[in-house]
């Protein structure tokens, strides 16, 4: 911490760096100067947090000079010393918000008194400030999970979590909002969407916030809420359109006149997109109602059976997106037929299971759409892998022992190196090999083995510790495997234990 000591008496400076330097241990550094031009130039070198200085000087005055370095650096605590007690000079001051003035002769119980008290101030304006770092800091890392749940929320219509966003972010009364759905599955070129989603947000953060994510087969979808002032619908489509510098397809909601309401304007875009994948073009849907027909798609259900069974990780999880989401179009946001429509393809999937012979756990007490999805997701994963492990069996005989050997060993350090070089082949060969005849990656191999003994081990005794789980299995970081289990089953461990 730094104090500066103006005054045009050598005594006077000399007196008060003495106090400072003996009573107050926090200052680590005096400077002394003997003018006010002085000061202002010592200031600009290395700004003080503490300011005591003489109301009058030759040339330039205290209160001039407290003017001065207050318009530089308005976070700086200002004393002024004065030899008169005239109501004008305590008038002047206050106007300057000067922490304190000091009559002269200066007594050394009051003077340290409010140097002390400045002191306090600034400690505790830094603490206030680091926690607010801290805070913020800690909202950025949870910002991806709590747009992810609000995300869900504009679809599902939860009003709870969208009625949390409106407070967080202190969105008016009436604020309005559409949703675009984006299809750049025609583009020449892989798009970056992370790139393209934080571009979006930069250029329209002075006027909306926008919540959007990656959906399925080079879709985007985007939901706009107004913060100033709401974008036109050409304005985002032509921002869309350069960003991208691709061919795409568009389908875009009405402006809603709630937040609330804005599932109303993803139902719209999404028959919008549709129709625009008909006609090849970009179409804005205008109409207050949609009809719409639907009717459970058996057809889809097939296609996700056969991506299974044909151990096709990536189509059986598109295929499975892409029948939720066609649900949730249908449902406009009633929990009821969400849960009802959702809960046909969990059952095809259960019953897969029992005709493979496949060890599942059915979780009966489960009331929440997205937790179904992520089960079925889940599921799908699960019968994949059971379905590569036996294919193997008399095959491969490199890929029986890997598995075989991670099943084993999964609750060591297990790495990609280390079982490549006990069956000596090259890392990049084995990792290929696997990925080939397994459908999934080493890496996502072995946190399923993991967390499917974890599941185990909670289901055995429902009072263990998920510490002690986590370490069972094979992760050192409790965070981490809460995270890896969720990201897999849809559901934290707590909330797998619960159920």
């Amino acid at each position: 911490m730094r104090i500066m000591i103006v005054d045009d008496e050598l005594i006077q400076r000399q007196a008060l760096a003495m106090l400072v330097s003996k009573y107050i241990g926090t200052i680590q550094d005096t400077v002394l100067a003997d003018s006010g031009r002085e000061a202002l130039r010592l200031m600009d070198k290395e700004p003080a947090d503490i300011v005591c200085v003489d109301y009058r000087m030759p040339g330039i005055s205290g209160i001039e000079v407290i003017r001065e370095m207050k318009r530089k650096y308005p976070m700086t605590i200002f004393i002024l010393i004065t030899a008169f007690s005239e109501f004008s000079i305590a008038q002047n001051a206050l106007k300057l918000a000067v922490h304190d003035y000091i009559l002269k002769p200066v007594k050394k119980e009051e003077f340290i008194s409010t140097i002390s008290s400045c002191v306090q101030e600034i400690l505790q304006r830094r603490q206030q400030e680091e926690s607010w770092l801290t805070l913020k800091e800690y909202v950025r890392e949870l910002e991806p999970a709590f747009e992810k749940e609000l995300f869900g929320a504009f679809l599902l219509k939860k009003e709870t979590v969208i009625r949390r966003f409106v407070e967080l972010k202190r969105i008016k009364e009436g604020a309005k909002g559409f949703c675009a759905i984006i299809n750049m599955s025609e583009c020449r070129k892989k798009i970056n969407y992370e790139l393209l989603i934080g571009t979006l947000k930069s250029q329209l953060a002075e006027q909306c916030y926008v919540i959007a994510r990656e959906n399925l087969e080079n879709r985007m979808v985007v939901f706009v809420v107004e913060k100033e002032k709401l974008c036109s619908i050409s304005e985002f489509k032509t921002m869309i359109v350069r960003m991208v510098s691709e061919p795409i397809k568009m389908g875009i909601g009405c402006v809603s006149d709630d937040i609330f309401q804005l599932h109303s304007s993803y139902k719209m875009a999404v028959e919008a997109e549709k129709k625009c994948s008909r006609e090849m073009r970009i179409v804005y849907e205008e109409e207050e109602q949609i009809p719409t027909f639907y009717e459970y798609p058996y057809s889809l259900e097939k296609q996700i059976i056969s991506a299974i069974t044909n151990k096709n990780a990536e189509k059986a999880e598109r295929l499975i997106s892409e029948l939720y989401h066609m649900i949730l179009a249908y449902a406009e946001g009633d929990q009821e037929k969400i849960m009802e429509e959702l809960k046909k393809l969990q059952a095809a999937l259960l019953r897969l299971c029992a005709e493979y012979e496949v060890e599942c756990y059915e979780i009966d007490a489960i009331n929440d759409c997205d937790h179904i999805y992520e089960g079925c997701q889940f599921l799908a994963k699960k019968m994949i892998i059971a379905f590569s492990e036996k294919r193997q069996q008399g095959k491969d005989a490199v890929i029986v022992y890997a598995i075989e050997y991670i099943k084993e060993n999964y609750f060591t350090n297990l790495s990609l190196d280390d079982i490549a070089s006990r069956f000596q082949i090259s890392t990049f060969y084995f990792t290929k090999l696997f990925k080939a005849k397994m459908g999934y990656t080493f890496v996502e191999y072995l946190t399923y083995v993991r967390i499917e003994n974890a599941k185990k081990l909670m289901l055995q005794d429902p009072d263990i510790k998920i510490n002690e789980v986590c370490e069972l299995v094979g992760y050192n970081d409790p965070k981490y495997f809460c995270k890896a289990f969720k990201k897999l089953t849809g559901m934290t461990p707590a909330e797998f234990k619960k159920r």
